[in-house]
């Protein structure tokens, strides 16, 4: 963690070495990819309070200490990476060791694994603490280290009464046995079926072998045993699905549908059987096919159910929270107006920095629309006015005897909305002649009707 005091040293002598600050803004803007006012937000003392009345810290200046992530992010984008050597090197982040550098052994007991060997070992994700936060890591473990960190569950019925003949202690000490000495499963049978109850050696030798898989433990080849074994597909390419299967989340249909053509396959279903054979085989345990669907059924990854991950994933990928493309918005400021001084936050032109309303290349434009819509104000043209107070003593005399600005409407053909609009205005502003001459024609059909009444 690096307190934010010293951070903000380097930042503002960072900005400082610009004309404008705006311009190490953009500079940070356009190496991360970034809008320029999350750089001006970040570097800042804004804060926030919640409906609770709890002060949070928008800017990273308001914060005690930022970390390790937050500070290189900067440095990366200002091209300042060498102060983690010189004014940071006290707090320079511990290094960390990458997945390759346990490929070859036991993380647990530092035993050598043989990938060349089938059975040899599983690469398992396990999660550790690193810089205060638990990261998850690709590991090797051995076949013994397997069997401890991953046990065989016991099966039970609805009652709960276990349904396995043999121990789960027992299963566990033959499976070292099986590693540790070689002996093969047919010969473990032999020895345990009479005594737990199995039809025959065979019988109990297969359910030692689909329990062990079945909680991923490695297997090796089953020496003197008849079964199909593919050779269209090695073990350097089977491991390397299984890469592609456990890391970037791809499904075994999709590998068969990538390598059915490459490896001499008919169809795709057939090559993804083959390769869950030979992952079988290997001790390799595939995922969960529901797991699998909820995992990859996203729109490129950036629509999950969660919409806290959801927003995350987008804003991390340069986009909006809904998923649209993000526009820069645009540097200049308002002139006029409420908002006058504040940062215009319209949407900016396609290739430039500011909006259409702050584009030079259309002053002109701006101007003679501007000149255009002078013209036409009443304020400008006070001879083609006339004052409401003229017709509006009428209208609301027919609206008290109708009681209704509906009937009106009906009666005069005039708009409800018209009626009621002018009604309400006060008598000192002006209307043009054309509504003027409208309305006075509309009530004037109202004389009639009047008479008729009257007689």
């Amino acid at each position: 963690m690096i307190p934010s005091g010293v951070f903000r040293e380097l930042a503002e002598r960072w900005l400082s070495s610009f004309e404008v600050r705006e311009e190490g803004l953009r500079l940070l803007s356009a190496a991360t990819e970034m809008p320029a006012d999350s750089w001006r937000k970040r570097l800042s003392e804004a804060t926030y309070t919640t409906r609770k009345g709890t002060v949070g810290a928008h800017g990273w200046y308001a914060k005690d200490t930022l970390t390790e992530e937050e500070v290189d992010e900067f440095l990366t984008a200002a091209g300042l990476t060498h102060l983690w050597h010189t004014d940071l090197s006290e707090y320079q982040p511990p290094a960390t060791a990458e997945d390759e550098d346990f490929h070859s052994t036991c993380v647990d007991c530092g035993t050598w694994i043989d990938w060349s060997q089938a059975g040899a070992g599983v690469t398992v994700e396990i999660g550790q603490v690193v810089n205060v936060r638990r990261q998850y890591r690709w590991f090797s473990l051995c076949p013994v280290c397997t069997s401890i960190r991953f046990p065989l569950p016991e099966k039970r019925d609805a009652t709960g009464r276990v349904t396995t003949k043999m121990p789960v202690d027992v299963m566990h000490a033959a499976y070292l046995e099986y590693v540790r000495k070689g002996t093969l499963a047919i010969r473990l049978g032999e020895r345990l079926w009479q005594r737990y109850g199995y039809k025959s050696a065979q019988v109990c030798s297969n359910t030692l072998l689909r329990n062990w898989r079945d909680a991923g433990w490695p297997l090796r080849d089953r020496v003197g045993e008849k079964r199909k074994v593919n050779h269209r597909v090695s073990d350097a390419t089977l491991r390397k699905a299984y890469e592609l299967h456990m890391r970037r989340d791809m499904s075994l249909n999709e590998i068969g549908r990538r390598l059915y053509e490459k490896l001499g396959y008919k169809n795709p279903h057939s090559c993804a059987v083959s390769i869950s054979d030979g992952w079988r085989r290997l001790g390799l345990k595939a995922r969960d096919r529901i797991e699998m669907t909820q995992t990859v059924s996203t729109k490129n990854g950036l629509s999950p159910r969660d919409h806290r991950e959801r927003r995350r994933r987008r804003l991390e990928a340069g986009l909006t929270a809904k998923g649209k493309q993000r526009q820069p918005t645009c540097v200049e400021t308002v002139k006029n107006g409420d908002r006058k001084g504040e940062r215009c936050g319209r949407p900016a032109i396609y290739g430039k920095a500011v909006c259409a309303s702050h584009d030079p290349a259309a002053d002109d434009a701006r101007r003679a629309n501007l000149a255009r819509m002078r013209r036409r104000s009443l304020k400008q043209n006070p001879d083609a006015t006339v004052a409401v107070g003229v017709i509006l003593p009428d209208l609301l005399a027919y609206h008290r005897r109708y009681r209704s600005w509906r009937v009106l409407a009906e009666i005069t053909g005039i708009a409800e909305s018209m009626l009621y609009r002018h009604a309400k205005r006060p008598p000192d502003q002006r209307m043009t002649i054309q509504t003027f001459t409208r309305l006075r024609e509309g009530l004037d059909r109202l004389m009639p009707v009047e008479l008729a009444a009257a007689a």
